[in-house]
């Protein structure tokens, strides 16, 4: 595997950013982790919010 990338971005000049690789099937990602300094959210918070959007999408009629 090259270390180009491939189109992928990279996180903010000077943010504080956490990286971590990972395999899935022939396929490695780069995954680019950074926290907001002003966000008043909690992960917890943030978690259950996408847990709701996630449990209202399922419930939602399809409309294909």
């Amino acid at each position: 595997m090259s270390d180009d990338m491939n189109g992928a971005q990279k996180p903010p000049e000077g943010a504080e950013a956490t990286s971590f690789k990972m395999r899935i099937d022939k396929t490695t990602y780069i995954v680019f982790v950074h926290f907001s300094k002003t966000s008043t959210e909690t992960i917890e918070d943030k978690i259950m919010r996408l847990l709701q959007y996630e449990a209202q999408e399922k419930d939602a009629p399809r409309t294909d």
